[in-house]
C-alpha cells in the first residue's frame, strides 16, 4: 500500500498518517517474523547433512520401485493361483468321475486288468457323467460286452483257455497248447 493510494481514495492527511505507521510496523514485524523463520530454516537445513537428502531421495525412488516390482509379482502370482485353482478342480472333477466310473464296474469281471482298463477308457468316451450320475452307462458297458465279450468273464467263460488264446475265449475243445511251452520245447 502506498500514500498516493490513499491520497486517491480521498482521505485526510492526518487519516493517511495514522495509517501509513499502522501499515509501517505490520510490515516491520512481517519482515522481522520472516528472517526469523528463514533462519530457523537455515539451521535446521545445516543440522541434516547434504547426502542424507539424496539417501532419502534413492530410498523414496527405491521403494517406488520395490512397490512397483510388488504390484507386478501379486498380479503374477493371483494369475498362477487362479490357474493352479482351476487346474485342481479338473483334478478333482476327473478324480470323482473315475471313482464313479470304478463303482459300476465293480460287479464285472474282466480277463485281465489291461482290458478293465480298456473298458474304462472306451467308456470314458461313450458316457457322461452330470451331478455325479453316470449318464449312458448301462447302453455302453451292454454294446461293450455284445462287441468284445472277451474282455469279461461271465459264468460261461473259461478263464485259462481265455488267457492262452491273448484273452479270446475258445471253446474247452479248441484250446491249444501254450504257446511258452511250444516256444521252449522248440529250443531243445
Amino acid at each position: 500500500m502506498t500514500r498516493k493510494q490513499l491520497v486517491d481514495l480521498g482521505l485526510e492527511k492526518e487519516i493517511i498518517n495514522s495509517i501509513m505507521a499502522i501499515h509501517g510496523e505490520d510490515t516491520e514485524n512481517w519482515k522481522a517474523e520472516k528472517t526469523e523463520l528463514q533462519n530457523q530454516f537455515n539451521e535446521l537445513k545445516k543440522s541434516i547433512p547434504e547426502s542424507n537428502g539424496e539417501d532419502w531421495k534413492k530410498k523414496y525412488e527405491d521403494a517406488i520401485k520395490l512397490s512397483e516390482e510388488a504390484t507386478g509379482n501379486i498380479a503374477r502370482l493371483t494369475e498362477e493361483i487362479e490357474a493352479a485353482k482351476a487346474q485342481h478342480v479338473a483334478e478333482l472333477s476327473e478324480v470323482r468321475n473315475n471313482s464313479l466310473l470304478n463303482e459300476a464296474i465293480a460287479p464285472y469281471k474282466f480277463s485281465s486288468k489291461y482290458a478293465r482298463n480298456g473298458v474304462i477308457d472306451t467308456l470314458k468316451g461313450k458316457i457322461k457323467i452330470e451331478d455325479g450320475k453316470l449318464i449312458g452307462f448301462t447302453e455302453a458297458i451292454n454294446e461293450l460286452m455284445e462287441s468284445e465279450p472277451e474282455v469279461f468273464i461271465t459264468e460261461n467263460t473259461d478263464t485259462k483257455t481265455q488267457r492262452k488264446n491273448e484273452g479270446k475265449p475258445l471253446k474247452t475243445d479248441e484250446v491249444e497248447e501254450d504257446l511258452f511251452v511250444k516256444g521252449f520245447n522248440s529250443k531243445i
